[in-house]
């Protein structure tokens, strides 16, 4: 009885006291809202169509803000969809140059590699979306 009794203590305090934290550190807080604010204007410049501006505030993201965990990974959903745009953009450009362009095989090539970019961005969107947690 003893023994059961140690084993359901030792049990119950471990239980208890490896429930996580849900208080962030303050300097986490801050790089959290920072974030935040980074990915709010890569957002706006991905509705704006201003792929590279997008691209570059999502790198200094996670560059300057590493505690900011939930926002990075907001970031690599966002930044799959500036690389799907940029694809789809891509695509529509090549297929207007469609009409005048003579070497129809260099054509070609772009197209399939576009497409197969395009095709790979959009099933790593899926992916990731899949595989998101919250910190």
């Amino acid at each position: 009885m003893r023994y059961f009794s140690f084993i359901l203590f030792l049990s119950s305090f471990l239980l208890f006291s490896c429930k996580p934290s849900s208080k962030w550190s303050s300097v986490r807080q801050s790089d959290e809202a920072q974030g935040q604010e980074l990915l709010n204007r890569s957002r706006a410049q991905l509705t704006a169509k201003k792929y590279d501006e997008a691209e570059r505030t999502i790198k200094e993201l996670r560059k300057k803000y590493p505690l900011a965990l939930t926002a990075r990974e907001e970031a690599i959903l966002l930044l799959d969809s500036v690389h799907l745009a940029r694809s789809s953009k891509e695509l529509m450009l090549i297929d207007i140059d469609c009409e005048n362009v003579a070497d129809v095989d260099s054509l070609r090539r772009e197209l399939e590699d576009v497409v197969m970019q395009k095709n790979f961005y959009m099933r790593k969107l899926k992916y990731d979306k899949t595989r998101i947690k919250r910190h």
